[in-house]
């Protein structure tokens, strides 16, 4: 079971203790019993999708448009105009390709999708050389997508008595580069 009810930011984040997963996205507040239950909130027909592949592509379809406000909420700050000709053309670049990058050294974290990246998509991961960061959008599963756009400040995710199932860490797809370079800090879902 899953509700969506408008957001009161004066109320603390954790109002219903009986959803073990809660999201606060946009102007709204989903709860619900699991992470599918959330997205089917989120992406309008999730539940409905006929097989797995089908609900990869609403995933990837999410990640890509978080993708894109992110990193122009980034590219927002003062340390855009220190970037190269050709960072500013990587962050720049509203495309859902996937970019190309075989180092990254900008200031400005950039926000990649794993899918497309090695070892489960065919485009070398990039390296980091400080003060660069990569930031991971993950649309393998629900967990790992929420988790990850939590991780990206998309939206905000609390999980109540983490079960164990709900691990998602990917050890393949580390959070690139000094945590704090340039003085972006990663943060981690709250329980």
């Amino acid at each position: 079971m899953a509700i969506r009810i408008p957001n009161q930011p004066a109320q603390p984040l954790r109002t219903a203790a009986s959803y073990p997963v809660e999201v606060v996205h946009d102007t709204w507040r989903y709860c619900a019993d699991a992470p599918e239950e959330i997205l089917d909130l989120l992406i309008d027909g999730y539940a409905n999708q006929a097989d797995e592949q089908e609900r990869l592509q609403a995933r990837l379809k999410i990640a890509l448009q978080a993708r894109a406000m992110v990193q122009t909420l980034l590219n927002a700050g003062e340390l855009f105009d220190q970037g190269t000709d050709e960072e500013t053309r990587v962050l720049l670049d509203r495309s859902d390709a996937p970019p190309t990058v075989a180092e990254w050294r900008c200031a400005i974290p950039l926000v990649l999708i794993t899918i497309f990246y090695q070892p489960i998509g065919e485009l070398p991961q990039p390296r980091t050389s400080a003060p660069g960061q990569v930031w991971w959008i993950d649309p393998s599963t629900a967990q790992s997508l929420l988790e990850t756009l939590h991780q990206v400040r998309w939206l905000d995710l609390t999980l109540s008595g983490e079960p164990p199932t709900w691990k998602v860490e990917n050890k393949t797809y580390q959070n690139l580069g000094a945590n704090g370079a340039a003085g972006y800090r990663w943060r981690s879902v709250r329980t």
